[in-house]
């Protein structure tokens, strides 16, 4: 969803967070800010996820991944940060940090309205979303195992 790109007929996310994405996209835009490197930045500066998964469609993609990660570079002696907030300001750059705030700004920013809703929780593991998704595919029960796993 944060990508420059709508996304596909089938995402699971419902309009109103569509919405608010194709909003933060045109923020970074005009703050000339790339919003999939400020998600990866964002994924990847978690101290609480170990690992961040990028799906790469080609050579470019990997060399920007791979310029993004090595942002994250210690050097050695130097402490570490323990929040995500100072994990951010120290691998963003001015005009990222800036338009990372504004997609943050509880009151004005895109995802706003998404968060402040009646207490609805609009975050999702995608596990469900893809159960219900491989249903209505041909074959699906090919994969029935897969459910049980679960």
């Amino acid at each position: 969803l944060l990508t420059h790109s709508d996304p596909p007929e089938w995402h699971p996310a419902d309009t109103e967070l569509k919405h608010a994405c194709k909003r933060a996209a045109q923020i970074c835009e005009e703050a000339n800010v790339d919003i999939a490197s400020l998600a990866i930045l964002f994924a990847m500066s978690n101290p609480s996820i170990p690992c961040t998964i990028l799906g790469i469609k080609d050579r470019q993609q990997l060399k920007i991944a791979v310029d993004l990660a090595n942002r994250f570079q210690v050097d050695e002696g130097s402490t570490s940060a323990t929040s995500q907030e100072e994990v951010l300001e120290s691998v963003l750059d001015e005009a990222e940090l800036r338009a990372h705030q504004r997609l943050n700004d509880a009151v004005g920013g895109p995802f706003a309205d998404v968060w402040n809703k009646g207490g609805i929780v609009y975050q999702w593991d995608g596990v469900s979303c893809a159960h219900a998704f491989w249903k209505d595919i041909e074959g699906a029960e090919l994969i029935e195992w897969q459910r049980r796993q679960t």
